[in-house]
């Protein structure tokens, strides 16, 4: 024994014996019979018997033995199997005494979060010491600013000590092979250790189903299961097992509206919300989906490939993308003006949920025309800001197919009108896409991955038909500079694990209603979703010490950087008037229906 000076304490002369027992909770056979010949020791004086055991395993080991009075007694109902719970719980409180015991609780126990593991120079916390030596090692990002245990934390000492010993195994940056290698240490650590330790053997097997198949036959199998399983509930099991109204109405959208299901990457991400609500057998896939996926498109992103093949295996896996019909739950309720007329009770009732997709185009040709007056004093200036803003504007326009997610943007005229005293400049858009257009506020990521193609092209347009235009102040510049500095990705869409804690974080409940005109409004409510983004980015950042910068990427990005400025405003409106002016039935959109109809049906 020694004493906090590490000088061994003078002890009388007097002594004991120690016997040390280890592992006796995995003697299945006769593991009961050692626990009884042990008890005649506790006994004695001078000798201290200390045993390593899992309390809830030698409990299991003496309802196996009481159990085996009561086997001739036929089929056991309920009371007998109380009695035999009963009975061991009693016998093991007499022989090993809750005053004798030392407990080593779990790690992710709210109790032990003071527990630190040192790593060279710094004390962290189990979490951050964890993922900040998979960060290290691979450049896999988890998320850390949860309030409950990540699903990726040890739960106890043993497998931190196993997963440290799985840490000093990976190859460092010096070795070759780094960090490909590592990647694929780390998937078959995931598919041995954790799938095996998370998941039941039916869930395992569509895990295994999934992880076998490739990246995007795979997805398309995973979302198929989801949808699946959540098509299996009906309306009163949802009500049974959500705690929040929210929640059950999320539910019960998808379920009444899974026909209509299309594969993007939020969808994909709001499917995994809702079915996690579902129960914890739901929550256990969840998590094993979050880490399967985190690490797969890591191993993409970190790639030797060159950088359109990297993106394009990305974009391909975003469908258009991140976010999808989840926008619906960030944004407040929108409705038509004469809606607005009604009382604040209607129009709180009514909830008209038309945010998250609003089309602009449909497959066929479609003309967007936007007109803007001119000031003959400052001309080239007036024209740069409204060709910046529509740049921006039309940034925010996504598709939802896989394969034709890229947005093309076209100059059919452009030139100078005169209306009477009124000089007007107009620009006839055409806007092609092979699957329909909408307006989601998340839209701009996908389509800052691939800005070469869309803003090169509509400058070039616009450069080959108006002479003195300079185009250094045009928004290509901007983004050439933001890639230069930060890539190509505004969001981490790789870290499949942060994104979905990003999406869930920013949905809270919207009881503002505005109407469907007030752009200046509507505008607000989005900057404040990004605001909110770039909050949480910037929370990672600072559990990562400094390590990434992925709140300063998210803010630089030219299409949150600018959004809403100056005559913003004027462009969003008119092109944002004219996607919810084109004869679709919002009502009947992707899932753009009334709450009533839910309590109707």
């Amino acid at each position: 024994m020694k004493n906090e000076k590490n000088q061994y304490i003078e002890h009388s002369q007097k002594q004991v014996l120690v016997i040390a027992i280890d592992d006796l909770d995995m003697n299945l056979d006769h593991g009961f019979d050692t626990l009884e010949a042990i008890h005649r020791y506790l006994m004695m004086k001078d000798v201290i018997v200390f045993i390593s055991v899992d309390y809830e395993q030698l409990l299991n080991l003496s309802k196996v033995h009481f159990g085996k009075i009561y086997k001739d007694l036929g089929e056991r109902d309920s009371n007998i199997r109380d009695q035999i719970s009963d009975m061991s719980q009693l016998y093991l409180e007499k022989v090993i005494p809750l005053y004798k015991r030392v407990y080593t609780g779990a790690l992710n126990f709210e109790g032990n979060q003071n527990i630190k593991v040192k790593n060279l120079d710094k004390k962290l916390k189990i979490k951050n010491y964890v993922f900040e030596k998979i960060y290290q090692k691979t450049g896999i990002l988890f998320d850390l600013n949860g309030k409950k245990t990540h699903f990726y934390e040890p739960e106890n000492i043993r497998k931190l000590k196993y997963m440290n010993m799985f840490f000093d195994y990976l190859g460092d940056e010096t070795i070759e092979g780094y960090p490909e290698e590592n990647y694929n240490e780390m998937l078959n650590d995931f598919s041995q250790r954790f799938v095996g330790d998370k998941l039941e053997y039916e869930e395992k097997k569509e895990m295994q189903k999934i992880m076998n198949s490739n990246l995007h036959r795979g997805v398309e199998e995973l979302f198929d299961y989801l949808i699946r399983c959540i098509s299996q509930k009906d309306g009163q099991e949802i009500e049974d097992l959500l705690r929040y109204k929210k929640e059950r109405t999320q539910t019960l959208n998808l379920m009444y509206k899974l026909e209509e299901q299309k594969y993007d990457y939020g969808t994909l991400l709001h499917l995994i919300y809702i079915y996690g609500r579902l129960g914890d057998k739901e929550k256990r896939m969840v998590h094993c989906i979050l880490a399967y996926y985190t690490i797969r498109l890591s191993k993409i992103y970190y790639s030797k490939e060159s950088d359109s093949i990297r993106n394009k295996e990305l974009i391909d896996f975003c469908a258009g993308s991140i976010s999808g019909n989840l926008t619906n739950y960030m944004l407040p309720n929108v409705v038509y003006a004469t809606t607005l007329k009604n009382s604040d009770k209607d129009i709180n009732y009514r909830k008209s949920k038309m945010s998250g997709y609003i089309e602009l185009s449909g497959t066929g040709e479609d003309w967007v025309q936007l007109n803007i007056e001119i000031s003959p004093d400052d001309k080239e200036n007036t024209i740069l800001e409204f060709i910046r803003n529509i740049e921006i504007c039309l940034l925010f326009f996504t598709t939802k197919d896989r394969e034709n997610s890229k947005l093309e943007i076209s100059i059919i005229d452009i030139g100078e009108t005169q209306l009477g005293e009124t000089k007007k400049f107009a620009i006839n858009l055409e806007i092609r896409s092979n699957d329909k257009l909408y307006f989601c506020p998340w839209g701009f990521v996908v389509n800052s991955i691939q800005y070469l193609d869309i803003l090169g092209k509509i400058e070039k347009d616009i450069k080959e038909r108006m002479d003195g235009i300079d185009c250094d102040k045009w928004l290509l510049k901007d983004y050439e500079q933001w890639d230069k500095q930060y890539g190509h990705f505004a969001l981490p869409i790789w870290d499949f694990d942060l994104m979905y804690n990003v999406e869930k974080r920013l949905i809270k409940e919207e009881n503002e209603v505005i109407g469907i005109e007030n752009i200046q409004e509507l505008i607000g409510k989005i900057s404040h979703i990004y605001e909110k983004c770039e909050d949480i980015l910037n929370k990672q950042d600072e559990s990562m010490e400094g390590k990434t910068n992925l709140g300063e990427i998210f803010r630089n990005c030219p299409a949150v950087k600018y959004f809403g400025e100056n005559n913003f405003t004027a462009v969003f409106g008119t092109i944002w008037m004219h996607a919810i002016n084109r004869e679709t039935d919002l009502s009947k959109g992707i899932i753009n229906f009334y709450e009533e109809e839910i309590q109707e049906r």
